[in-house]
């Protein structure tokens, strides 16, 4: 049997540490597979020590390291392409020309669903970019079935193959961490609720703070962490309106910004929470909402449709819009958390990233 040949672009980003996440759990639910399966991976990234990190972490056995801007040359040599099943992923279908080899990754269609929160510019980027992918008909990978169904409502006219995949998270060995170092390092005592989002409009932190007013004004004093960068890059404003938002209702003692932290001390502090709280107004499929899986961790959950596709378990969902219903949920849900066995969950990753590997490689 042959290995199986891929090609990944890797970069690390803080500002959306999700994409790098996303392709950190694609290596290690692969390592899951029986040996003669596991394909080699090469990974194009503009920085060695990013790969360096990866290999350390995932500890795949075929790992190959090729500098980011090479792999965009050789792209077009069929000498090279012709030895890949594929190249992945394009992040949001960013193709940058027609090749039978390219895949297309879209997580979501934020742009169609919220235009508000994007300038002209990038909406035509986008909307060009999908275009481009429907004319050359470059298949695409959609991280949930909401995502699809977006795509079939928006582009009618593709006739792209389209694949599913529903990613599972891996996580770092934080066994050893202690949350009452956590305590102190980030200075709050107590029992807490939890929320990893970064600092973006669309993550709607305003209804959760909101919340937290409305319980603390009912005579609660609830504490609430959030870890996540502080920068939008499309509102530089939305961070500092929330901070107002903060003291203006003397919230400071209620609400612990934490800023980006470590991935161990993040699912530290989430295990550890009384339960974790994802508002988003938009997702494509969420990894707080898979790390909570991962750990049997109860969530309150904004009622979005690709939420409801994703848990069925150890959830409250509630009205994305109204600070009054989370609230409500959060003063009167009685929360029991089931465990599941989630290994499962990156076992069919893996299997299901290598079936569009076998379909890719035809």
């Amino acid at each position: 049997m042959v290995r199986k040949r891929i090609a990944i672009i890797y970069y690390e980003n803080k500002e959306w540490a999700a994409g790098a996440m996303y392709l950190e759990n694609i290596i290690q639910s692969l390592n899951t597979l029986e040996d003669l399966k596991k394909p080699i991976i090469f990974v194009y990234s503009n920085n060695k020590k990013s790969f360096a990190k990866l290999a350390c972490s995932t500890k795949y056995p075929y790992l190959k390291y090729g500098f980011l801007y090479n792999v965009l040359i050789k792209i077009i040599f069929p000498p090279f392409v012709s030895k890949l099943s594929f190249i992945f992923p394009f992040s949001h279908g960013r193709i940058p020309f027609k090749n039978k080899k390219a895949l297309a990754w879209i997580p979501d269609f934020q742009d169609k669903h919220l235009p508000k929160y994007f300038t002209e510019e990038e909406l035509l980027r986008r909307d060009t970019t999908v275009k481009k992918n429907i004319s050359f008909e470059v298949p695409i990978v959609f991280s949930s079935e909401d995502s699809r169904n977006d795509f079939e409502k928006f582009y009618p006219q593709n006739r792209n193959k389209k694949f599913i995949l529903h990613f599972a998270v891996t996580h770092p060995d934080f066994s050893q961490m202690k949350i009452e170092n956590l305590k102190n390092k980030f200075k709050f005592q107590g029992n807490y609720y939890f929320c990893a989002n970064q600092f973006w409009q669309h993550k709607n932190h305003k209804i959760l703070f909101n919340a937290m007013k409305i319980l603390k004004e009912k005579g609660e004093n609830p504490v609430l962490l959030c870890s996540g960068s502080i920068k939008d890059y499309r509102n530089p404003e939305y961070f500092p309106m929330l901070e107002k938002f903060i003291a203006e209702n003397n919230l400071q003692e209620n609400i612990k910004i934490l800023g980006f932290i470590d991935r161990a001390e993040q699912l530290c502090l989430m295990k550890n929470s009384i339960a974790v709280i994802q508002p988003s107004l938009f997702e494509g499929w969420s990894t707080t909402v898979e790390d909570c899986k991962a750990l049997g961790k109860f969530i309150f959950l904004s009622d979005l449709n690709v939420h409801l596709e994703q848990i069925k378990e150890n959830v409250c969902f509630f009205d994305k819009n109204n600070a009054e219903d989370l609230a409500d949920k959060l003063q009167n849900t009685k929360i029991k958390e089931n465990s599941i066995n989630y290994n499962n969950n990156i076992r069919q990753f893996g299997e299901d990233f290598y079936k569009i590997i076998e379909e890719m490689g035809k």
